[in-house]
C-alpha cells in the first residue's frame, strides 16, 4: 500500500483518501478507530448536537470492504458496523472453505 506510506510520510498532502487497513493485520487499529468514533459520536449526542434516532440512522462509522483478490467490484460489501464486517468476513471464509474442501472431494 504505497499511498499508505506516502500518506504517513506526507500527512498535508495526502489527505485525499480515507482511511485504510488490511484485515486480519490490523485488527487492532480498525478497533481503536471504531471505538474512537463511537464515543465522539456518544458525546454529540449527550451535548444534543444529534439525537440517538438521528445516529441510528446515519452510522459514525461505515467501512467499505474490499476483497484481496477482487475485481470489477465483485466481493465489495459496505458494513455499518465492525461486527457486521467481521461477521461477513468470517461467513465468506467459511464459503471458501467450504468450497475448497468440496472441490479435493
Amino acid at each position: 500500500m504505497h499511498l499508505r506510506r506516502f500518506k504517513k510520510e506526507f500527512p498535508d498532502h495526502y489527505n485525499f483518501f480515507p482511511q485504510t487497513w488490511i484485515y486480519p493485520a490490523d485488527t487492532h487499529e480498525i478497533s481503536e478507530y471504531n471505538n474512537k468514533k463511537y464515543r465522539k459520536r456518544a458525546e454529540e449526542i449527550a451535548a444534543g448536537v444529534i439525537t440517538q434516532e438521528q445516529s441510528d440512522f446515519d452510522p459514525p462509522v461505515m467501512f467499505i470492504v474490499k476483497p484481496e483478490a477482487g475485481c470489477q467490484g465483485k466481493g465489495i460489501f459496505i458494513a455499518r458496523k465492525l461486527e457486521e464486517m467481521q461477521f461477513k468476513i468470517s461467513k465468506k471464509f467459511t464459503l471458501k472453505k467450504q468450497e475448497f474442501e468440496e472441490q479435493l472431494r
